[in-house]
């Protein structure tokens, strides 16, 4: 995983946002505008968790889409594009989002039950981008001619 750059983050945010207010973006997306503000001002350590950026992704302004976001956040690498092989993936996890929240509106969890289950989600997550990493670098490796 990359490292988390707040300045760049805050940068990519803000431009998500829009020109809703903090309040409004936070209640559209289903992210707490409190956070959402520390967020955009540096203030934190750490940067959301996937599935929250899933959250900001499915109704950001101005073409920012989860990609950008994960690149902000320092879960992918700035220098890797996604290639049209790749493309209907970032699609797939965006439907995944959406189908989180419908979940979530429907069946309400307890925040830890919450807090576990997006652990889970980016543990998952972080598996399955070795195993991809893993899998291009076997299929990158010339064949040995000796």
């Amino acid at each position: 995983m990359a490292s988390f750059d707040r300045g760049e983050f805050a940068r990519v945010l803000l431009l998500a946002k829009g020109d809703r207010s903090v309040n409004q973006f936070g209640a559209t997306c289903g992210v707490d505008p409190g956070y959402l503000s520390r967020l955009l001002r540096g203030l934190l350590a750490n940067p959301p968790s996937p599935a929250v950026l899933g959250k900001i992704a499915a109704l950001a302004s101005n073409g920012i889409n989860y990609q950008d976001l994960m690149q902000a956040a320092g879960f992918w690498p700035a220098n890797e594009e996604l290639t049209d092989k790749e493309s209907p993936l970032a699609e797939q996890m965006q439907g995944l989002v959406r189908e989180m929240k419908a979940f979530f509106r429907m069946q309400p969890l307890t925040d830890g039950e919450k807090e576990t289950l997006i652990q889970d989600l980016r543990d998952y997550f972080q598996y399955k981008m070795a195993q991809t990493r893993k899998k291009m670098t076997v299929h990158d490796t010339p064949p040995d001619n000796s």
